[in-house]
């Protein structure tokens, strides 16, 4: 019997140590230590993917606030706002006349414009035509039909420009400008006769 107490652990035996130890990790029923072989139940490992796409939505709503942030809103001013004409001639905002700015964003097919080409001088405005989401080819399109317009339009191409213009989906945005190139109000309108409307002050 003293000879059986001197022969070495079995092969492939696991010392008992080792086997209690084993059971101390794994306190709860079901549960699996973190650094067992079975790595998709570490509930770290399952809960980085998550963490991160939380980090990425937080960013990007950071982002959206702060260019929601930039945007025109009323009190800011206008003046010093800088862009081209359908000719390629520089502009540059300045007080005077002008009390309308009318921003468009291209979704579809393009707005009607007045029979009239002093239609926009004759109600103080500015018309500011949105190019920045429309593809290479459209962009050479609306420039060509543009040059044909008998009045000024002002073609941005700058995304960080048009960014500034609060929008909504199928509809212009309407920059009320007083004396002092001063924002006083912003308005959203459908083209046609609320957007008449509203410049000829209409209630």
């Amino acid at each position: 019997m003293r000879a059986m107490r001197l022969l070495p652990p079995r092969l492939g035996a696991e010392p008992r140590t080792r086997q209690s130890a084993g059971r101390r990790r794994s306190l709860f029923p079901g549960s699996t230590p973190l650094d067992g072989d079975n790595n998709s139940a570490n509930p770290l490992r399952v809960k980085t993917p998550s963490i991160i796409r939380a980090i990425i939505s937080l960013i990007f709503m950071v982002f959206a606030l702060a260019a929601q942030a930039d945007a025109y809103k009323s009190g800011d001013s206008f003046v010093g706002f800088k862009a081209a004409d359908q000719h390629g001639t520089p502009f540059i905002f300045k007080p005077g006349s002008i009390r309308f700015v009318i921003f468009d964003t291209p979704e579809g097919e393009a707005s009607e414009s007045p029979q009239d080409p002093k239609w926009f001088e004759k109600h103080h405005a500015l018309m500011v035509i949105n190019l920045t989401e429309l593809s290479a080819f459209k962009r050479r399109i609306a420039r060509s039909r543009a040059e044909s317009k008998p009045f000024s339009l002002l073609l941005v191409e700058d995304k960080d420009v048009a960014a500034k213009f609060p929008r909504q989906k199928e509809k212009f945005t309407v920059l009320l400008v007083d004396e002092q190139g001063k924002i006083t109000a912003v308005k959203f309108v459908t083209p046609g006769k609320e957007l008449q409307a509203l410049l000829s002050g209409d209630k």
